[in-house]
């Protein structure tokens, strides 16, 4: 879905006028984009289920508050649908990609891979999510690995509002698109000690310029630029 995702974003008018040809390439870019709007679909219809049958006690998702503005009629029943292939393939990739480089990470820097092991060791043999969540070398590591190998590392267009807005210490007319990218802005050497460096333990004590200046997985595609964009500098 990955590789046919591309193919679309660059060329829709192509890709539209292939889907009148089943056929080669095209007939297997369909069957792609079938296939995930089935297993979306199977997706939500699992979590309904669950919903229907203790809402008091389901598990939240990304999606959940949507369900409650599908009930009120505020939002519509198919955007949701396309909203969970968006989010099955934005939660499958990005999670991959960090995980890897986790890895790899882990596997050149031998010491720090040998910590990770020992404190996850010490867990219990039946350790929960929560469990994990306390484990500081492990969460320092993770955080490192979305500074310098995040899933995202390209620019993340935002329209600048109308009125326009000041970024980095420049005013930005309304209307204009601007961006900042991650792979930059977690780099910049005023802010990030060593900032090619695999550095886990510089998460002990993170700074408030490092918070400001982090933001892996941008501001969300529904929210404004990213307020660490105004706070970082130039980018």
């Amino acid at each position: 879905m990955a590789r046919y995702g591309t193919v679309r974003g660059e060329f829709p008018t192509l890709v539209y006028l292939l889907s009148f040809i089943p056929v080669g390439v095209a007939k297997q870019l369909g069957q792609a984009v079938s296939r995930l709007e089935e297993y979306g679909r199977q997706s939500l219809q699992r979590y309904e289920r669950l919903r229907n049958a203790d809402p008091e006690n389901v598990k939240p998702t990304l999606l959940t508050k949507l369900y409650d503005a599908i009930d009120q009629g505020t939002y519509a029943k198919e955007q949701l649908d396309q909203d969970a292939r968006g989010n099955v393939i934005a939660g499958t990739d990005t999670t991959a990609i960090v995980a890897t480089y986790a890895v790899w990470l882990l596997a050149a820097h031998p010491n720090i891979e040998y910590e990770v092991i020992r404190a996850v060791s010490s867990l219990p043999s039946d350790f929960v999510d929560e469990d994990l969540r306390e484990v500081k070398i492990l969460n320092n590591v993770i955080q490192e690995t979305l500074r310098l190998r995040g899933a995202v590392g390209s620019a993340m267009p935002r329209i600048v509002p109308a009125g326009g807005a000041e970024l980095g210490g420049y005013f930005v007319p309304g209307g204009v698109t601007a961006a900042a990218q991650p792979w930059t802005m977690h780099r910049k050497p005023d802010v990030w000690v060593r900032p090619d460096a695999f550095e886990p333990s510089r998460w002990d004590e993170p700074t408030k310029e490092m918070k400001d200046c982090f933001f892996a997985f941008g501001g969300g595609s529904r929210s404004k630029f990213p307020p660490s964009v105004q706070i970082c500098g130039n980018f």
